[in-house]
This record gives C-alpha cells, structure tokens and sequence, in this order.
C-alpha cells in the first residue's frame, strides 16, 4: 500500500529486532515507544494489567495471518482425528483459547469484545490479502525491506572538503599513521547487503 517509499520511511525510523518477542517485551519495559508485533503476544501485557502500553490498530488498515489445522488424507487414525479437529474448532474451546491465549478465534458466533478487551474484528480494518500472491512475492518484499533499511543504517557518505596536498605533508608524519584507521577523523562505513 505505501510502495517503497514507505517502506524506506518506516525502516529509516525503525529499531530492527532479533524476534518479535524482542519488540513486545522492549515495548512494555519502556525501551521502544511503539512496538509493530503479534495482536495476542502484546495483548498478554495489557491483560496482565500493565497500564501504561495499549494495543493500536492502523487507521490504514491492518493484515491477519492465517494459521491452519489439517487431518492428513489417508492418515491411520484419521477418526480420533477428526473428533481432536472437532474439539478444537468447538465454541467451548474457541472462547478459552481466546480468553487464556488471546488467539482469536475461527468461529464467526464469537464476540470477541464480550470475552476480552480486544476489540471485534468488524471494527478492525483489514487489507484484503491474496495468500497465493503474498506468497509469490514473498522474497521481492524481503529484498525490498533489506534493502530499505540497510539504505537507512548506512547513509550516502557526507561530502569532505577537500584538503590542500599542503596541509596534508604538513600535519601529518608518516609515524602518526596507524594501519587499518581511517585518516583525518573519517568513520569506516560498515554495511551489509542483507539484514534479514
């Protein structure tokens, strides 16, 4: 939705973590003032009642991530599984995964206001996602982030001015060379090509 300039401003303002866990955790200690993480593990520190973080959802819109269950075709107990499959997808069940894990539920006879203080997922606006095409476009939007943000950790190099060949031979002795030092106060760029 916000093509590639976006991108480049959100990595250009961004803090990338080592894991999701990384970002609710530094968000809820204070760390980060915003943290972009999963709906249920953030919502565990709000129902856990600390005061001070709140989940937001983007006026622009937000994506849900499918999560599967399947019985394999042929399988050797495919009765037990189908009575497993069944209980799991029961309201009974649905409402205390919700409740206890904040995972929302397949159902759509739940309201998930009424259980938690999540809101109902009406009120939520979802980007329409084809799972086919994210798929496909899966590592081009991987190489577009890397890209975007190691754009913004390692910045076009400021222009120097020049220095006169004089005060160069007159400043410096070849004893105040060090090898692998930068010379005249410049910093080594260290960027790398992926930061996935």
């Amino acid at each position: 939705q916000f093509g590639r300039d976006g991108l480049e401003k959100i990595a250009a303002n961004a803090v990338v973590t080592s894991s999701s866990g990384t970002t609710y955790k530094g968000t809820a200690t204070g760390e980060y003032p915003v943290g972009l993480t999963i709906e249920y593990a953030a919502q565990e520190y709000v129902a856990g009642g600390q005061k001070e973080i709140r989940l937001v959802y983007p006026s622009e819109g937000s994506y849900l991530a499918p999560e599967g269950m399947f019985i394999v075709k042929g399988a050797k107990n495919a009765d037990a599984a189908k009575t497993f499959y069944n209980i799991l997808l029961s309201k009974e069940t649905q409402e205390e995964l919700l409740v206890k894990s904040f995972r929302r539920p397949t159902r759509t006879d739940i309201q998930v206001s009424k259980l938690t203080t999540l809101p109902d997922l009406k009120s939520i606006k979802i980007f329409p996602l084809d799972q086919e095409a994210a798929s496909a476009e899966y590592e081009q939007l991987v190489s577009l982030w890397n890209l975007a943000v190691n754009k913004a950790r390692c910045p076009p190099p400021k222009e120097t001015p020049a220095l006169s060949p004089g005060f160069v031979q007159s400043t410096l002795k070849e004893s105040d060379l060090v090898a692998d030092q930068p010379m005249l106060g410049t910093k080594p760029r260290v960027c790398s090509s992926t930061l996935a």
